[in-house]
């Protein structure tokens, strides 16, 4: 598969998974969310821009369910990868 493919399918995954968090069929939501975390991961590595943004929805998933355990573990991933590889951007 080549990056631009594979950049369609992530992001499909992710208008797909957007669609079902409107619907409220979050099962179906956080597993296309995982899918577009790892297809990003494959092709950009785990702590790219894009991942930490896929995180970000899931946990929005997660507040949606009242999972907010799940949630603030999410969001301390996201915090976690914003200071690791981001360390300007957080001081800003």
């Amino acid at each position: 598969m080549n990056s631009l493919s594979h950049a369609l399918s992530w992001k499909q995954l992710m208008k797909q998974a957007d669609v079902c968090l409107e619907d409220g069929n979050y099962d179906e939501t956080e597993q296309l969310y995982k899918e577009a975390l790892s297809a990003v991961s494959d092709e950009y590595g785990p702590n790219h821009p894009h991942a930490s943004n896929i995180l970000v929805k899931l946990a929005g998933c997660y507040e949606e369910q009242g999972r907010t355990s799940d949630s603030h573990d999410v969001f301390r991933l996201v915090h976690q990868m914003v200071t690791t590889y981001n360390p300007t951007l957080v001081s800003m």
